[in-house]
C-alpha cells in the first residue's frame, strides 16, 4: 500500500511538471504588456523631444529677426551675383527680411536658409 502512494505521488508530480509547461503564466503576459508600454513611452518622449527641439529653434531663429522689420516698408531683395548665396542670406537677414522672405526671393527651401542663418548665429561670424 504504501508502494502505491509513492508511485501515485510520482506519477502525479510528473504530470503536474509537464502542465506547467503548457500553461502560460500571467506574470509574463504582464512582463510583455510592461515591456510594450515601456517601448510606446519610449517613442513618443523621443518624438516629443524632437518636436520641443523644432519649436525652439524655429523660437530662436524669429528673435534674432529685427524688431524694426514692421516698421520698414517692402523692400524687393535683389540678388548679387558676384557675392556667395551664404553671405547675401546673412546680410538680407540683418537687413530684417523674414525667413519666408529670403527662402522666396532665393528660391531655397526655408529650412535651408534657416540652417545658414543658425550657423552663422553659432559659428559666431558676423
Amino acid at each position: 500500500m504504501f508502494n502505491y502512494v509513492i508511485v501515485i505521488l510520482i506519477v502525479s508530480a510528473i504530470i503536474v511538471y509537464l502542465l506547467s509547461f503548457f500553461k502560460h503564466s500571467k506574470i509574463e503576459a504582464l512582463e510583455k504588456q510592461v515591456e510594450q508600454l515601456s517601448l510606446s513611452m519610449m517613442q513618443e518622449t523621443y518624438q516629443l523631444k524632437k518636436q520641443i527641439k523644432v519649436l525652439q529653434e524655429e523660437l530662436m531663429i524669429d528673435s534674432f529677426q529685427s524688431p524694426l522689420r514692421e516698421s520698414m516698408p517692402v523692400r524687393p531683395i535683389v540678388l548679387d551675383n558676384a557675392l556667395p548665396m551664404h553671405t547675401q542670406i546673412i546680410h538680407f537677414h540683418k537687413e530684417g527680411y523674414s525667413i519666408q522672405e529670403i527662402a522666396k526671393h532665393t528660391s531655397l527651401p526655408l529650412e535651408e536658409v534657416r540652417l545658414i542663418i543658425q550657423q552663422q548665429h553659432w559659428g559666431g561670424r558676423s
